[in-house]
């Protein structure tokens, strides 16, 4: 059995479902989870701490997952990661996307989603509410546009690796392209929907910047960082315009673990499951 420490520092829309996206019915023999986090905060201290519990149940692999991995804090992070001598995955967004060489030297893997994007934390729009709703809207982007299904092949290729005494670490940058190349989508107007929803997102990150960290007068980042969530929650619908389109046509592809941890693949509803 591979065991695996998923670490969530701060939050992305993937970090809320990154453990069980490899066990979606909790049936799975071959693996075993723990998830570990500092909540929505974010500094090195905190890292350092929950780092050190992850670390302490022995994992075979280490999954980090948070915002903003090219950040000061996060190249930090990086540099205590490294000396754990075990196989690490970094999750997340990056603004610079310098800190790939940086991952690179250090031999730790990435996964950098482009299509994940910062919210607009700004007091006089965000509550509790509009946290959830725009990690909502995120997260059927990121669903219907195939990089959920992106991440959840990539680690189980990872998964697969240590199984046979291997390590393969991914180094993937995720653009509106690569993901749509897992999404299965068949009809040609769902894909550009689903591509335009993800493109969308990476707007959203765009917008979202500007009114958190730039602009600095209520008058100028309020209209931005709302003008962003509201973008979100149009990516969304044009995202699940994408899927009932694929419904329609009976072509919705799903692709389910069983126990042993092989994905199993099917395009028509009533179809029997298959290995890929």
């Amino acid at each position: 059995m591979i065991k695996i420490s998923i670490v969530k520092a701060g939050n992305i829309a993937t970090s809320t479902v990154i453990d069980i996206i490899l066990d979606e019915r909790a049936h799975r023999e071959d693996i075993m989870i723990r998830t570990f986090g500092t909540g929505s905060k974010m500094q090195l201290e905190y890292i350092k701490e929950v780092v050190e519990i992850a670390v302490a149940i022995d994992p075979d692999l280490l999954i980090f997952v948070g915002p903003n991995i090219s950040s000061k804090r996060n190249i930090e992070t990086a540099n205590i990661l490294k000396e754990l001598n075990m196989p690490i995955i970094l999750i997340g967004d990056a603004k610079d996307l310098k800190i790939t060489e940086i991952l690179d030297s250090f031999n730790i893997g990435y996964i950098i989603l482009e299509g994940d994007p910062l919210l607009g934390a700004k007091r006089a729009i965000l509550d509790s509410t509009e946290m959830v709703l725009f990690n909502a809207n995120i997260l059927k982007v990121l669903s219907v546009s195939g990089t959920i299904r992106l991440l959840q092949h990539e680690l189980n290729k990872v998964i697969t690796s240590l199984k046979d005494k291997g390590i393969h670490l991914p180094k993937i940058i995720v653009s509106s392209d690569l993901a749509l190349q897992y999404a299965g989508i068949k009809n040609p107007y769902a894909h550009a929907k689903a591509k335009a929803a993800y493109e969308m997102n990476i707007l959203v990150h765009k917008l979202n910047y500007q009114g958190c960290f730039v602009l600095k007068k209520k008058d100028e980042y309020i209209p931005c960082v709302i003008s962003a969530h509201e973008l979100a929650e149009s990516a969304a619908d044009l995202a699940q315009t994408a899927r009932n389109i694929e419904k329609i046509n009976d072509s919705i592809l799903r692709d389910p673990h069983d126990r042993f941890g092989q994905i199993l693949k099917k395009t028509s509803l009533y179809e029997d499951l298959s290995v890929i």
